[in-house]
């Protein structure tokens, strides 16, 4: 990959053909109804939290070193937060299976952050 745009791509690709298969899962009843629920919503808390970093990145990327450190940190704790704070009303209101979702934030996350870092060294 050669450019963010491949990149977004790729990890569009990637999460729709993930989507899809735990749909196909979920109506083969391999996955129950409450570990599709959990896995499409930490998909799109994930998401969420992602969406809000890619801002953060593009809106602080040509600002001086002090500025973009700062504003970076400020912006990673303030969707930390965000993503904690969704997650324990997830957790707290709804019917859900708490390992799969937890497993399933966890996954997405780690999905998400690599395709972040990835993208902060394009630019």
């Amino acid at each position: 990959m050669t450019s963010p745009k491949k990149l977004i791509l790729f990890s569009s690709a990637f999460l729709a053909i993930t989507f899809l298969i735990s749909a196909l899962l979920f109506y083969l009843d391999v996955l129950s109804k409450d570990d599709f629920k959990a896995f499409l919503l930490a998909g799109i808390i994930t998401a969420f939290n992602t969406g809000l970093g890619i801002i953060s990145i593009k809106s602080v990327i040509n600002k001086p070193e002090s500025v973009f450190i700062q504003r970076l940190f400020g912006g990673m704790v303030i969707r930390f937060f965000t993503t904690l704070i969704m997650v324990v009303l997830a957790l707290l209101f709804l019917e859900l299976n708490r390992i799969s979702f937890i497993f399933s934030i966890l996954f997405f996350y780690i999905f998400y952050l690599v395709v972040e870092i990835i993208y902060l060294n394009f630019r």
